[in-house]
């Protein structure tokens, strides 16, 4: 007997269409790019984006040495730094201007960074207010709640609400009043991606009906340079060469992305 034939093609392609998972808004800063626009354009002509620590990061007199036994040093200078990490559009927010001041760039930066992604979706951000969209964001970096809490004599509110990193994808839910889960993920290097896993798993199942997803690392402290130093991870010479037999370590470098999906 033989077996009823079935027509190829339209049940997997229904149910591709179900999980199919749509790009719908992109946004980002990154060493040598204000925005997407920019950093293709660098990665079109092969910018090398990596250069010395900026002075207004931290000296690199006090804390660099090619000697990788010397104390509290770090044997690299280099790295990949964003621009205007201290610009940031309080009114827009409703933000005053001491509450700014302590929030850590890597949140204001994410705030920017939604505004833009929606507008790049097409929506005014007003469209999406009560709406079930997700934000989900790898942030693993804690120098600026560091900083701070070293230098400030007296405490206040807003450091709570300013240096915490759970806050940086809270902080765009409550601004554009977004109603879906609102989630950092903190797995080191791997966060974003993670974040991005986490996001989709969402969307298919019903949690969210968009989702923000990206992440932000901003570096402001020497500390993690000298102990990668120590630990033999940064390159000396400034440069990645992964796989290859030239390779002396890896440069640290910042930015910020954010996708809205669908």
């Amino acid at each position: 007997m033989s077996s009823p034939s079935h027509p190829p093609g339209p049940p997997v392609a229904a149910a591709a269409q179900r999980d199919d998972i749509a790009i719908v808004g992109l946004a980002c800063r990154f060493p040598g790019a204000a925005d997407a626009h920019e950093y293709w354009s660098a990665m079109d002509r092969g910018a090398f984006c990596v250069t010395e620590i900026p002075a207004d990061r931290w000296s690199i007199e006090a804390h660099y040495s090619p000697d990788r036994e010397a104390e509290n040093k770090t044997v690299s200078k280099w790295g990949g730094f964003m621009a205007d990490i201290d610009k940031f559009d309080a009114p827009l927010f409703h933000v005053s201007p001491r509450e700014a001041e302590l929030m850590d760039p890597q949140q204001r930066i994410m705030l920017e960074l939604a505004w833009a992604c929606i507008e790049d979706a097409g929506y005014a951000p007003s469209q999406l207010r009560g709406s079930e969209t997700g934000v989900y964001l790898g942030v693993c970096n804690f120098d600026y709640k560091v900083m701070v809490e070293r230098s400030l004599s007296t405490l206040e509110a807003h450091v709570s609400t300013g240096v915490h990193t759970t806050l940086i994808p809270n902080r765009i839910s409550f601004e554009f009043d977004l109603k879906g889960p609102s989630v950092p993920v903190d797995t080191a290097c791997s966060s974003s991606l993670v974040a991005l896993e986490e996001a989709v798993h969402a969307l298919r199942r019903g949690d969210c009906t968009a989702a923000l997803v990206g992440g932000v690392s901003v570096l402001l402290s020497p500390t993690h340079f000298i102990s990668f130093s120590k630990a033999g991870m940064l390159s000396p010479r400034g440069v990645c060469r992964s796989f290859d037999e030239g390779a002396d370590g890896y440069v640290r470098g910042e930015g910020a992305a954010l996708m809205l999906l669908k």
